[in-house]
C-alpha cells in the first residue's frame, strides 16, 4: 500500500511537471510571436521617421535623431549599475561617478534643489516604481555624503543645490 502510494505522488508530480512545462512553452511561443511583432512595428515606425527627416531635411530643418539600436544586455558592470534588476543609467551618464553627474545637474540648474527622488529620475532610467525604489537609497546617501563632503549645500529637508561661494562680490556656483 505504502508504495503505491508512493507511485501515485511520482505520477502527479510528473504530471505537474508536465503541465508546468507546457505552460512555459505556450509562454514562449507567445513571447516569440510578440517580439515578432514588435520588431516589424519597430522596422515600420524607423522607415516612416526615416522619410520624414528626407522631408525635413529638402525644407533645410534638422531631422529628428531616433535611437537606432535597442539597449543591449543588463547594463551589469557599467558603473552605476549593480545588478541585472537595477535600472540602466541614462546614457549622458555612463562613465561619470554620481558625485560628478550630481555636481553636472546642480551647475545646471544651480537655483534649484534637488531631493533623492527627482536625482534618480534624472540620473536612471526609471519605468516603474521598484525602479524608484531600488535607486533611491544609493541616491539618497551619495547627496547625503557629497552635502558632508562639502560638495554642494541643503537647501531644505532632504533637498540639496549647488554650492554658492563668493568671488569678489559675486556669488558663484561651484
Amino acid at each position: 500500500m505504502n508504495n503505491n502510494n508512493g507511485n501515485n505522488d511520482n505520477k502527479a508530480f510528473l504530471l505537474q511537471l508536465h503541465m508546468r512545462a507546457q505552460q512555459k512553452a505556450n509562454e514562449y511561443a507567445e513571447l516569440l510571436h510578440e517580439k515578432q511583432r514588435l520588431d516589424m512595428r519597430i522596422e515600420r515606425t524607423k522607415e516612416y521617421v526615416e522619410q520624414l527627416n528626407n522631408f525635413l531635411r529638402a525644407e533645410g530643418e534638422e531631422p529628428i535623431q531616433i535611437k537606432t539600436t535597442p539597449q543591449q544586455g543588463s547594463g551589469v558592470g557599467k558603473p552605476g549599475n549593480r545588478s541585472k534588476a537595477f535600472p540602466l543609467r541614462k546614457a549622458q551618464w555612463e562613465g561619470m561617478s554620481i558625485n560628478e553627474i550630481i555636481v553636472d545637474t546642480f551647475n545646471a540648474s544651480p537655483n534649484v534643489p534637488f531631493d533623492a527622488n527627482s536625482m534618480a529620475r534624472v540620473i536612471y532610467e526609471i519605468q516603474s516604481n521598484s525602479d524608484l525604489k531600488m535607486v533611491m537609497r544609493n541616491t539618497r546617501s551619495a547627496l547625503q555624503r557629497g552635502y558632508r563632503d562639502g560638495l554642494w549645500e541643503r537647501a531644505d529637508r532632504g533637498k540639496y543645490k549647488a554650492k554658492a561661494i563668493e568671488r569678489q562680490g559675486e556669488l558663484v556656483h561651484n
